[in-house]
C-alpha cells in the first residue's frame, strides 16, 4: 500500500471516531454524560476510549487533513510526520 492509501485510511478513521465521539449512536458510548448538549457528551467510545467534545473536534480536523493529504504522495508524507510529532509531544 502507499503513504497515500495510508493517509487516506488514517483520515477516514480519525474522522469517524470524531463523529462517533460526539455520542451520534449513544450505544457505542458508556458510562457517558450528556447534560443536554451535544458538545458536553462524554464518555468511553467503544468501552475504551475516552472522549469529550475538544478530542472529538481534534479527532475530525485530524481526519479532514488526513483525506486532504492523500491526494499527493508528499501531503501524505508531511501529514504523517507532522501528526507523529503531534503525538510524540
Amino acid at each position: 500500500m502507499s503513504t497515500r492509501t495510508f493517509a487516506l485510511i488514517f483520515g477516514v478513521v480519525f474522522l469517524a471516531v470524531g463523529i462517533l465521539g460526539f455520542g451520534v449512536v449513544p450505544s457505542l458510548l458508556e458510562g457517558h454524560s450528556a447534560s443536554g448538549s451535544f458538545m458536553e457528551t462524554e464518555g468511553l467510545l467503544f468501552g475504551m476510549f475516552h472522549v469529550n467534545a475538544l478530542h472529538n473536534l481534534v479527532h475530525i480536523l485530524f481526519g479532514l487533513w488526513g483525506l486532504a493529504a492523500s491526494r499527493s504522495t508528499a501531503g501524505a508524507v508531511g501529514y504523517f510526520k507532522v501528526v507523529a510529532l503531534i503525538y510524540a509531544l
